[in-house]
């Protein structure tokens, strides 16, 4: 794993000092799957647990390429706990538990250590039936716009994903998309209620109690 990491870190450098070189005012940078640990417990056990995890999943390949980023790509989706009894009832299809506020410590512990502008390149959840995609959508964008106001330059926002699509692990049947994709009639795509209110916070360019008032159903705490 360590060659493995170490040959993606080379190939980075390599192609950041390229790029510069012909554009140096480009914005390079890497998206990386990153998630916030938290502990249940301040004990030694759970904070060498945190420090270790950290080390190996968030950190270790960012720490080797520091120098040669612009900004820095986060996809997340879910928390890791020392204690997985402790985590939120709500889920996603897949089981991964739905919890926006991680978003906001993985955004924040990303700028504590290392103070380049950040972009969110992956956020979303599996939910076919489009039961807790709204809430989790309007909750996950309150806490990008808490970071943005304690001073973390946070540049954009991708939802995943626009439309269901092939996920690696688990082929067609997880569906991520704010746009539902019938295999079954001539790939059909036909928006979820989410579609729509993602579309008017991008339009309102923010929140609003009226368009809160409007989604109210769909952005309401999911029932269990």
């Amino acid at each position: 794993m360590e060659r493995v990491t170490e040959s993606l870190a080379r190939g980075h450098i390599a192609a950041y000092k390229i790029i510069k070189t012909a554009c140096p005012n480009a914005m390079i940078g890497v998206a990386h799957g990153l998630g916030h640990k938290e502990m249940t417990e301040n004990t030694a056990e759970q904070r060498a647990w945190k420090e270790k995890d950290d080390e190996e999943w968030n950190w270790h390949f960012l720490d080797k390429i520091q120098e040669h980023q612009d900004f820095i790509g986060i996809n997340h989706y879910f928390r890791g706990m020392f204690d997985d009894s402790k985590k939120s009832e709500i889920a996603s299809d897949l089981g991964w538990e739905m919890r926006p506020r991680s978003l906001y410590e993985t955004i924040a512990d990303t700028w504590q250590r290392y103070g380049k502008p950040i972009i969110i390149t992956e956020n979303g959840c599996a939910d076919a039936n489009d039961s807790r995609r709204g809430w989790f959508l309007w909750e996950s964008l309150l806490w990008v716009h808490k970071a943005i106001e304690d001073g973390i330059p946070v540049l954009g926002y991708f939802h995943w994903s626009l439309m269901d699509n092939f996920e690696w692990a688990c082929g067609f049947w997880p569906r991520f998309g704010l746009w539902e994709i019938d295999r079954d009639d001539n790939l059909k795509r036909k928006p979820r209620p989410s579609a729509y209110l993602y579309r008017d916070i991008i339009k309102e360019k923010g929140f609003s109690n009226e368009l809160a008032e409007k989604y109210r159903n769909s952005i309401a705490y999911p029932k269990k």
